[in-house]
């Protein structure tokens, strides 16, 4: 009613024309009872965001040929004289893989129709992320130079994973488009081709004329390998210049946001929604995700003051961790002295003290800087704290096998009990609700003795849920009469409960957003006594993507879908990997076509491990169904027939030697296990003094290789095979994870590095020394096997492509009376 219909009609009509490939088309449009209307063709696909969505980062070659048609349907446009003006990527639809441009014409023909008035109709234009600079400063000239812009900002999150800015709100995001400069994509994504990464950098300029002059300009640059950016060095200053005055430009972006809000908001009638507030963190010191123990959990991170009023959380600065106090009631953000190294901050009821675990030291420090971080006891591998009083401390600590709790005061110990990990008192009760970690996650309440202790065991306490499938463990909280958790997709649910039966309720979300763990579902959040949300919030699902990397060459981003990853394996003929991953209903097992990236899912359940190809095409692998059954060892045909369980005896697979022969581990022994069918019928045991591990035969079939451990320290270790009567030591210092190569050679991991040992035929040891062959700080160290060999002699491991740290905090004022207490 505002732009007017008839010329909004007119625009659409002249968009109508446009015809080729990469655009999605018009087919009609009109009016009809008073409504505007237009006819696209219905897309069998999905959209460019769902894809990002789901795996974050795509492939160098993908992305670059999805920017290619795109850009070539841009310069089709600006030559008849069309500007998209929202190029996203939820405007870019995927057909078969292919690009199609949609809603041409859609912001022109608004503009158009507002003839310049877009502040007084409270309309803004384009997706913050995506602006160009013009945009952002509502420039009344938009050129095509801007459509660049955009498609620049699509191709660098095709590669790096995310936008070239990113803020807590959309002003947060304008102010650093028009002010900031671009980080280069290569500071993301290292294997971006220079070429690549100059077209990236000149296309996201902040001046028009600083930019490709054309779409096809990009287009030939993205497709010329010795392009090179024209602006040189002042490509990492380009954020710092704009035409006009920036402060101006900014009042007018903000200026233009808060009337598009106020118009969106006057126009929706909907029940009352709790207040969204994002706190930001400094840039010297980001949220950390500290996830660096062996079973991979991630400890705690954040801790909120009893009246709501600060946060402490674990800060990323440079290669250590450190404790910030973050005020959330104005400005106030500094470091706890004496905090370097830090995780697992818990705050005091009276809300002046922190304590903190740092290695093996369970210290504490005065929030106001009064006191001095000090040494309250020495704790071994402590993995989760809570304040039980004033003075007192309660501390889940690994001790031998199992998690002990201590009781400190004034730094005596007590021994209370065990296990009980990320523990959470039970709100008007002595009682604490539990969690489990590892593989065996559960969620269970424990009532307190009378003393003070907690009489636990694996069985004490009731675990909530039930038999078939328990509460999630890692970390959950009860509020009223309600329990909260994390969901696999980092959204929180809630299920009512009831404290007198431990009966828990339907789960349904109510928060989206929070960024979990890798490998377990902990997320950083918590509940204050006025009832506010504070969380991390953060992106799930991708985390890890695979790469073959040719030792001493270069390395090759296969299309997999990225996800959580846990074990993989790759077929003799290297036509399939097989992968188990985490999921939402628990571990899942596919197979998919390293080179489409199209994959099946073969089996799900509890946990699934340690899958191994057969040379016939026959998948072994692990299973438990259930947290209380027992493990299988399952045999899947080659026709994708259902797996069938391997008769007399569970064994966790490593390799096949023949159909018949099959190679694996059992509480840290090797097994030669030879096969009739899906029967056992007989299994040699090499019975070692110490455990060994991934053990794999070499291409010829002579010599079997695993990680062995002496004294705690991995080892590599190859034995002639079948006898296995001798054993030579070939690399030590925490070598892992051997893989042969098909030319002899084998390649063990140290770290994020990998070496490669040279065969000496003839020899004994059959390999020579060995030498550095590749490193890949980014590399995801899984719960098991790390990497394995594909058959054109590259090493296949998953590269990680979570983000390590987070900018800003988010708090939901009034969450609970809102959003829970509705449910």
């Amino acid at each position: 009613a505002v732009l007017g219909a008839e010329r909004f009609v007119q625009e659409i009509t002249t968009t109508a024309a446009l015809q080729h490939p990469h655009i999605l088309p018009l087919f009609d449009s009109g009016t009809a009872d008073g409504f505007l209307f237009y006819v696209m063709p219905y897309v069998e696909g999905e959209t460019l965001r769902d894809k990002l969505n789901r795996e974050t980062q795509l492939g160098v070659g993908e992305a670059v040929r999805i920017a290619t048609e795109v850009a070539d349907a841009l310069d089709y446009a600006h030559r008849h004289g069309v500007i998209h003006r929202d190029i996203k990527p939820e405007n870019i639809l995927l057909h078969d893989g292919r690009p199609m441009v949609a809603d041409f014409g859609i912001a022109l023909a608004l503009s158009a129709a507002a003839g310049g008035r877009m502040t007084e109709t409270g309309l803004s234009l384009g997706t913050p992320h995506y602006m160009s600079p013009e945009q952002a400063t509502a420039e009344k000239e938009i050129t095509a130079r801007s459509d660049v812009y955009s498609l620049g900002s699509v191709l660098y999150e095709m590669l790096a994973g995310q936008p070239p800015h990113l803020g807590g709100s959309a002003q947060q995001i304008i102010m650093k488009i028009i002010a900031e400069p671009v980080p280069p994509v290569t500071q993301f994504r290292k294997s971006v081709p220079p070429n690549v990464a100059a077209a990236v950098a000149k296309s996201l300029e902040k001046l028009p004329a600083d930019r490709f002059e054309s779409a096809s300009a990009m287009m030939r640059a993205l497709g010329d390998p010795m392009f090179r950016a024209d602006t040189g060095a002042e490509v990492a200053a380009a954020g710092a210049r704009s035409s006009g005055s920036p402060w101006l430009r900014v009042a007018l972006a903000i200026g233009a946001l808060v009337l598009a809000g106020s118009a969106y908001l006057v126009g929706r009638r909907t029940a009352p929604q709790p207040s969204i507030v994002d706190v930001g963190l400094p840039d010297t010191a980001q949220f950390a995700f500290v996830d660096d123990t062996p079973w991979g959990t991630e400890f705690p991170s954040l801790a909120v003051s009893p009246d709501g009023d600060f946060v402490v959380y674990v800060a990323r600065r440079g290669a250590f961790t450190e404790l910030w106090y973050r005020s959330l009631v104005n400005a106030d953000a500094r470091p706890l002295p004496g905090t370097r190294g830090a995780n697992v901050p818990a705050i005091s009821p009276d809300g002046r003290w922190i304590s903190f675990v740092s290695g093996r030291l369970l210290r504490k420090v005065a929030v106001d800087g009064s006191a001095p971080a000090a040494d309250v006891a020495e704790v071994a591998s402590p993995w989760g704290t809570m304040w039980a009083g004033q003075d007192e401390l309660l501390v889940a600590a690994e001790q031998g096998n199992r998690s002990e709790w201590i009781r400190m005061s004034d730094g005596a110990k007590s021994r209370i009990g065990g296990p009980c990990g990320f523990p959470e008192p039970v709100p008007g009760t002595s009682n604490l609700l539990c969690h489990s970690s590892g593989v065996e996650q559960w969620t269970r309440v424990v009532a307190l003795a009378a003393d003070g202790s907690v009489p636990m065991s694996r069985t004490a306490g009731r675990v909530l849920g039930d038999s078939v499938r328990p509460l999630p463990g890692a970390n959950s909280l009860i509020i009223g009469d309600h329990i909260v958790l994390v969901d696999g997709d980092g959204n929180l649910e809630a299920a009512p409960y009831d404290q007198t039966t431990g009966a828990v309720g339907a789960r349904s979300i109510v928060q989206r957003g929070l960024r979990r763990s890798l490998f377990q579902l902990t997320a950083h959040f918590a509940v204050t006594q006025a009832g506010d949300l504070v969380f991390v919030p953060g992106s799930n699902g991708a985390i890890g993507q695979f790469v073959a990397m040719q030792p001493g060459g270069a390395a090759r981003v296969l299309p997999v879908p990225a996800k959580e990853h846990l074990n993989f394996t790759v077929s003799a003929d290297g036509h399939w990997i097989a992968v188990t991953s985490r999921g939402v209903d628990g571990d899942e097992l596919w197979i998919y076509d390293p080179e489409t990236g199209q994959g099946d899912r073969v089996a799900v359940g509890f946990t699934v491990n340690y899958p191994v190809w057969a040379p016939d095409g026959t998948l072994a692998f692990t299973i438990r169904e259930t947290a209380a059954g027992e493990q299988a060892t399952m045999l899947l045909p080659p026709n994708g027939n259902a797996a069938t369980p391997l008769a007399g005896l569970s064994v966790d697979p490593s390799a096949f030697v023949t159909r018949r022969t099959l190679v694996g581990t059992s509480e840290g022994d090797i097994l030669i296990v030879t096969l009739d069918g899906n029967r056992v019928v007989r299994a040699d045991t090499l019975r070692l003094p110490n455990s060994q591990y991934y053990p794999v035969v070499s291409p010829d079939q002579r010599w079997l290789a695993y990680s062995g451990t002496e004294k705690g320290i991995a080892q590599l270790v190859v034995t002639p095979f079948p006898s296995m009567d001798r054993q030579y030591k070939v690399s030590e210092d925490a070598a892992a994870e051997p893989v042969w190569l098909p030319d002899g050679s084998l390649v063990h991991r140290k770290g994020s590095c990998w070496y490669r040992l040279p065969p000496r035929p003839g020899a004994m040891p059959p390999l020579s020394a060995p030498a550095l062959a590749f490193c890949d700080e980014k590399l995801l160290n899984t719960s098991g096997p790390s990497n394995t060999a594909m058959p054109d002699g590259s090493v296949l491991y998953l590269r990680t492509v979570a983000p390590t740290t987070a900018g800003y905090l988010r708090i939901v004022r009034n969450w609970r009376k809102t959003m829970l207490e509705q449910k």
